[in-house]
């Protein structure tokens, strides 16, 4: 699973007609007639921009960013002040939580059960003992300490009340880099829909939402190919009242003795994935759905991975190494999506 959030990047250049998202994906905006207006600022580590079918406005820009720093002062790893982190340092008696933090928590835990165990929220100590946390580290960890770890790092650990939860062991912690980003899009976009705006594309570090659509026709998104180099387009197609979000690992990764070492961590063996998938792309109602079960699938591998999203109705595109290539791999609800882009 993803690690957590890094302290503040830089924001990203931004190159028109297109917007490069500095994530898995990029998305293609083209000229369009006004009036349009362009919101960019950064949160959680990284930068988000929205695309709004509405006259520049400094109270949209404000509201915006002031929606994203209220989820990062809920869920954040990195501000110790944030609940997370409180919670982290807490024992074993009850803690007090707001709604938003117990409904990405009550969601974690669900994909957890509908994922078999692929998803976990309490990955965070297994990703640092690996060397992916902050400050990184080049060191694996031993078979003693990673036996040690299934006594306090797991789902089954914890306990979600109306208004609290509890942990088993004061070890446990809880990090939702995985799913805390997608949940800020989904905030956002349900403030712009009470503003009555309905024509609009947001992003936060590389999780979409499109609703609506542009004034001469359909968001237009594209999946990146994995690559070093950023900026090559795989696939594009429209995106219209859903969301999109990649997990990959072509990026984050680290080479120890020969050896390809993944950040995505599979909570059931507690050690990197080693299967082929380069990174898969979810589309689901929910920006917060689509960037758990994009983290979700990623671990299980592809042909786990293509079942759950059956089960679950899912659309998805996979892409698997394979030698120097890549194979594309995508399900009947994704082609439903690339027909209706082709019927346009």
């Amino acid at each position: 699973m993803s690690q957590a959030p890094k302290p503040m990047y830089t924001l990203r250049k931004v190159i028109l007609p297109a917007i490069f998202v500095s994530a898995l994906f990029y998305v293609t905006l083209f000229r369009s007639a006004p009036p349009v207006s362009r919101y960019y600022g950064q949160v959680m580590g990284t930068t988000w921009s929205a695309v709004i079918r509405t006259p520049q406005s400094s109270e949209i820009q404000q509201s915006i960013q002031a929606t994203l720093d209220t989820v990062n002062a809920q869920m954040s790893t990195y501000q110790p002040d944030s609940e997370i982190s409180r919670f982290n340092r807490h024992d074993t008696t009850a803690f007090d939580i707001s709604p938003d933090t117990k409904h990405v928590i009550a969601t974690g835990l669900d994909i957890h059960q509908k994922s078999n165990q692929a998803f976990d929220i309490t990955i965070g100590p297994l990703v640092n003992a690996w060397g992916f946390g902050f400050p990184p580290s080049t060191k694996n960890p031993t078979e003693e300490e990673l036996s040690e770890y299934q006594h306090f790092v797991g789902s089954q650990y914890l306990t979600l009340s109306e208004t609290t939860i509890q942990k088993t062991d004061p070890r446990t912690q809880i990090d939702l880099s995985a799913i805390a980003k997608g949940f800020a899009v989904d905030q956002v976009a349900s403030y712009l829909k009470a503003q009555g705006l309905e024509h609009f594309l947001i992003e936060v570090g590389g999780e979409i939402y499109a609703q609506g659509q542009k004034e001469e026709g359909p968001w237009i998104v594209a999946i990146e190919q994995p690559k070093q180099d950023q900026g090559a387009v795989q696939i594009a197609f429209p995106l219209h009242n859903q969301a999109l979000a990649t997990s990959g690992d072509y990026r984050s990764y680290q080479e120890r003795d020969g050896k390809r070492y993944s950040h995505t961590i599979d909570p059931r063996t507690r050690s990197p994935i080693e299967h082929r998938v380069a990174s898969i792309s979810v589309i689901a109602d929910s920006v917060m759905e689509a960037d758990a079960w994009a983290t979700a699938l990623n671990v299980v591998g592809e042909e786990e991975a293509f079942r759950l999203a059956e089960e679950h109705d899912l659309a998805i595109y996979m892409l698997i190494r394979e030698e120097e290539q890549f194979r594309a791999r995508s399900n009947a609800a994704f082609a439903e999506i690339l027909q209706s882009k082709e019927s346009k």
